[in-house]
């Protein structure tokens, strides 16, 4: 498991980091990060609401996953409410959708790709026409919709490589909290 590199500002919030700030500042880390490729290896962010707080709380494992993410963004208003109670005044709800939306716009007329992955066969397509009609987003390079079941090694192996050949700086992973989460850590192990 990556440890954890020298991240944002961060408040423990039942013991995980919680990103400190708002939707704004983390969609320009993330913009940031892909135009100036910062990272050596790629970089976990998960949408963290009461459900993943919670459930980090019953298995240390799923715990430690989130503690190696490069951001935790507090997807519930709990979590704000506890972090802003700590000292992290400038901390605001960054809801997983509003996240989404920002950094499709942000990215929309920059050298910026993604790749959809989840949901049920040809709603990740969907979800490419409507970023272009919507934001005038068409760096979506590509998407995928992984069965209803784990995926193999060796599969894993053949979306990374998929994603690697198209050039993928951004993968968005849909398909609900603790199952992304751990879908995104394997999955970071076979991109660059």
């Amino acid at each position: 498991m990556r440890r954890r590199e020298t991240s944002p500002s961060v408040v423990p919030v039942l013991g995980l980091p919680l990103f400190a700030r708002d939707i704004p500042a983390a969609v320009d880390l993330v913009v940031q990060g892909c135009l100036q490729a910062t990272s050596e290896s790629p970089r976990c962010i998960s949408a963290t609401g009461a459900h993943g707080l919670v459930h980090a709380q019953e298995d240390p494992a799923f715990r430690e996953l989130l503690e190696s993410f490069y951001l935790n963004l507090p997807d519930g208003k709990p979590a704000v409410w506890i972090g802003r109670w700590k000292g992290a005044h400038a901390m605001q709800r960054c809801y997983g959708p509003d996240f989404f939306a920002a950094v499709m716009e942000a990215t929309a007329s920059l050298p910026v790709r993604h790749f959809f992955c989840g949901g049920k066969e040809g709603v990740a397509d969907r979800l490419r026409e409507a970023v272009a009609e919507k934001f005038g987003n068409r760096n979506v390079v590509g998407t995928h919709c992984p069965p209803f079941r784990p995926l193999t090694d060796d599969e894993f192996a053949a979306l990374g490589a998929e994603i690697d050949a198209v050039g993928a700086h951004v993968v968005w992973i849909g398909i609900s909290t603790p199952k992304q989460e751990r879908f995104a850590a394997d999955l970071a192990r076979h991109t660059q």
